[in-house]
């Protein structure tokens, strides 16, 4: 069989419809919790820290401030990995609160972040319209802002310059925010998902190095449902050259929730409900029409429309 993997799930995908996506995620998905190994600290570090209460940030990946006590140092922020790919890393985070802006931009400084993806209204006035601000330490200067595609409405880009005081070294970043997603619920089309992981494919510079970070509110669901659509892009995009007869897994229903579970233990509680699982299916078949790893016919744009919420 010379036919690709992209192409073969892609069939899977078409076949089996949303209503088999929603019982994969109602059964293996949504029940899978990774080890709870996680640093909550004390009620008061607790009050502090979260806006979410009942999110935990798992330990062992957790972004910690360096130099700093764990009250001090501690922000709600997971490291992303995927398994065969050196370069991925993601940071998947909580909005910036006002007790913790500052920090936020400890952790962008600190870790070299090359783009920021922020998928919700206003958190925190955390970053600069046209003023300099100032975060304990850090001063935040917007350089240039405009749009990731100018026919894709309402994906502003922005790019600051963070500066540490007592440090001759200052850190560029871009920021993209988009903010027609929803809390729980998806966007009325996947074209915006789809044109903003097209661009950190091409110009996010993503590495161990200097990661991605992405936030919505909480970290989990709208922020989510994006790195399972990076995450699965990625997976199929190393198995460009693999024919289906060199592929080692027979069966499609398991690639993506295995990545998903893959997800939810570097995050807890990652992708929040059924349609968030379902959208970045639909974003991901798009993305692999896109670039050239599925054919396109009346069956994947059919696929792919059903879940364009907008009424025509």
């Amino acid at each position: 069989d010379n036919s690709s993997v992209a192409t073969n799930w892609a069939e899977w995908l078409i076949k089996v419809g949303r209503e088999a996506l929603v019982k994969q995620y109602q059964k293996d998905v949504y029940p899978y919790i990774a080890a709870k190994d996680v640093a909550l600290g004390t009620l008061e570090e607790r009050q502090e820290t979260y806006k979410v209460y009942r999110l935990g940030c798992l330990h062992w990946n957790r972004v910690a401030l360096e130099n700093k006590s764990f009250k001090e140092g501690f922000y709600n922020a997971n490291s992303v990995f995927l398994n065969g790919d050196e370069l991925f890393r993601v940071i998947a985070a909580q909005g910036p609160s006002p007790f913790s802006a500052d920090k936020f931009w400890h952790m962008i400084y600190q870790e070299k972040v090359s783009t920021i993806v922020q998928l919700c209204e206003y958190v925190e006035d955390y970053w600069p319209r046209k003023r300099p601000l100032v975060f304990e330490g850090f001063t935040i200067s917007l350089e240039s802002q405009g749009f990731i595609d100018e026919n894709v409405p309402n994906i502003q880009l922005r790019t600051f310059v963070v500066a540490k005081e007592g440090s001759s070294e200052s850190h560029r970043v871009r920021h993209i925010f988009f903010n027609k997603w929803p809390d729980f619920d998806v966007p009325e089309t996947v074209a915006p998902v789809v044109a903003i992981v097209q661009w950190l494919e091409e110009h996010g510079s993503m590495s161990m190095q200097s990661p991605l970070l992405v936030h919505c509110m909480a970290g989990v669901g709208r922020t989510g449902s994006l790195i399972l659509t990076l995450m699965a892009l990625r997976f199929f995009k190393s198995l460009r050259n693999t024919h289906q007869a060199e592929f080692s897994c027979q069966d499609y229903s398991t690639l993506i929730m295995g990545l998903a579970k893959e997800l939810r233990r570097h995050r807890d509680d990652a992708i929040q409900t059924c349609e968030q699982y379902t959208f970045a299916h639909a974003a991901l078949l798009k993305l692999l029409v896109l670039e050239g790893l599925v054919p396109d016919d009346d069956r994947v744009r059919a696929y792919v429309c059903e879940r364009d919420y907008v009424s025509n």
